[in-house]
């Protein structure tokens, strides 16, 4: 192909003009449903995992969404878009997202849809969105980004051979994403059967083996970020201060929040605050290390309670039961837990490792099938 065929042309050339979309909250029942950023950002996307409307527009037929229209993130992840490829049931798009519609006689809907993820996308909007306090794009800036046309036919067949490469890449992709998922349930299997096996030692409440208490917690506006040692709070370090109350490492267990439940291991000289439930053990007999990997493999859910506010409470521990084992068993058993975690991150390292690379083949081909041959001599 020429490049005498292949020309440049601005969104605004190639579609009619951005619109912003409807502004309201999100609902879970209603008659209208409300694509919002956060839908087409995280695959995969499905149409009944989106909200309704709180409010619906006034005038619905101004947003409601059709087939082949383009949507655009102008702020957070600014820049992600999404094409509408088929039949939904009424839906209009929120006031972060700008709508496009392609002039279907210049530009082919499926060609400007992949144009909307390739590098020379990318490489225009970035610029336009530096320096802004809140990371943000307008309708004005968007309109200005280059599109390379090549004639009508000639995009059409671009999209039919992306579609089938990419089509490869995603199923990859999935398969990929997978194995990272059956690693996790893989281990969480394995870890309860080995708890199931200590079963045949004596047990104890975990509150009579362990002092099980809440720290003082430190208001956030009293943290120092120069502080020489570290803050934990419910899901890990909040900041610095410049005192600990803790000398030891100690295992805790998250008591607030929708993460209440989880089990970590706090550093030696750490702040450890309220949010988190530590629990000590009260002899040598038990293993901090032991501890943590039994919790860990404990179904926390019957001791959590609160809806608005899950929470954990040391009333509610005291039906939690430790197996009293062996030393040398508990030994054995944390070993075996650290063999199973190494063996599976590096396998997840792996699977992390492959899937950019297959995101940087992507890349390679968006650029390849949509550049003019002016740009690629």
């Amino acid at each position: 192909m020429s490049s005498q065929s292949w020309t440049r042309m601005t969104l605004s050339e190639i579609c009619e003009k951005p619109q912003y979309g409807w502004t309201t909250s999100a609902a879970k029942t209603g008659s209208i449903r409300l694509l919002r950023t956060t839908d087409i950002t995280k695959p995969p996307f499905t149409w009944d995992s989106v909200p309704f409307c709180a409010e619906a527009p006034e005038d619905p037929e101004k947003y409601l969404l059709a087939e082949d229209d383009i949507v655009i993130s102008r702020a957070g992840s600014i820049g992600v878009s999404f094409r509408v490829t088929k039949a939904m049931e009424p839906a209009v798009f929120a006031s972060y997202l700008i709508r496009v519609k392609p002039r279907k006689d210049v530009v082919d809907p499926g060609y400007l849809g992949l144009f909307l993820k390739s590098p020379d996308y990318w490489s225009q909007l970035r610029p336009m969105s530096a320096g802004a306090t809140l990371a943000n794009i307008n309708a004005k800036k968007l309109a200005a980004i280059e599109v390379p046309i090549p004639p009508l036919h000639e995009q059409r067949r671009i999209v039919a051979e992306l579609e089938e490469q990419l089509g490869h890449h995603e199923a990859t992709r999935t398969r990929l994403q997978k194995v990272h998922v059956d690693a996790g349930y893989l281990r969480h299997t394995i870890i309860q059967k080995m708890s199931a096996e200590l079963e045949r030692f004596p047990c104890q409440a975990v509150t009579e083996v362990c002092e099980v208490y809440q720290p003082k917690t430190i208001a956030t506006k009293n943290l120092d970020p120069n502080g020489e040692f570290p803050v934990f709070g419910a899901n890990g370090q909040i900041g610095r201060y410049g005192e600990f109350n803790h000398e030891f490492r100690e295992v805790t267990i998250t008591c607030r929040g929708a993460t209440s439940g989880t089990v970590n291991v706090i550093p030696p000289k750490s702040w450890i605050t309220g949010n988190a439930m530590v629990v000590s053990p009260k002899t040598e007999e038990l293993s901090k290390g032991f501890l943590a990997a039994y919790l860990s493999a404990v179904d926390m859910t019957p001791f959590i309670s609160g809806t608005a506010q899950p929470q954990i409470t040391r009333t509610n521990l005291r039906a939690l039961q430790v197996p009293i084992a062996p030393r040398d068993v508990q030994m054995s058993f944390v070993s075996k837990i650290s063999d199973l975690n190494q063996a599976l991150e590096a396998l997840i390292a792996e699977v992390s490792a492959a899937q950019r690379l297959l995101d940087q083949a992507k890349a390679s081909i968006l650029h390849r099938s949509i550049s003019s041959p002016r740009e690629d001599s």
